[in-house]
């Protein structure tokens, strides 16, 4: 609740600093609130009918490992609305985190936000 009070900009900003810290911010909510918004947007996921990858991707987007797919892995970087993220950030995070290419990212990042935009006005 406390991170909606933010705008935009200082959510990304806050985002950024705890990723870098290595702050589980999931783990917080968990611990404090007795549930975190990956198992809370699964669940609305899981009641809109979306299918079951999908579901497991949004509940496991902070987990997103070894195993999970590259999809999983570029869009768990990407926070808040899509005209925000920097993508030069994501590329670099990407690159350190899960040694992806920069070209491949990009265009990653790209679609993601492309799609992210489009399912964002088919819902509205």
């Amino acid at each position: 609740m406390a991170m909606s009070q933010l705008d935009i900009e200082q959510q990304n900003s806050f985002d950024l600093k705890q990723d870098l810290r290595g702050v589980n911010l999931t783990g917080q909510e968990q611990r404090y609130l007795s549930n975190n918004h990956a198992k809370l947007g699964a669940r609305m996921a899981e009641h809109w009918g979306f299918p079951q990858p999908l579901i497991e991707a949004i509940e496991g987007h902070h987990a997103a490992g070894e195993g999970a797919p590259l999809s999983v892995k570029i869009a768990a970087l990407i926070k808040g609305h899509p005209e925000s993220d920097d993508s030069r950030i994501l590329v670099d995070k990407a690159r350190q985190l899960f040694g992806l290419d920069a070209t491949i990212t990009a265009e990653m990042v790209d679609d993601i936000l492309q799609e992210s935009a489009e399912l964002s006005a088919a819902l509205n």
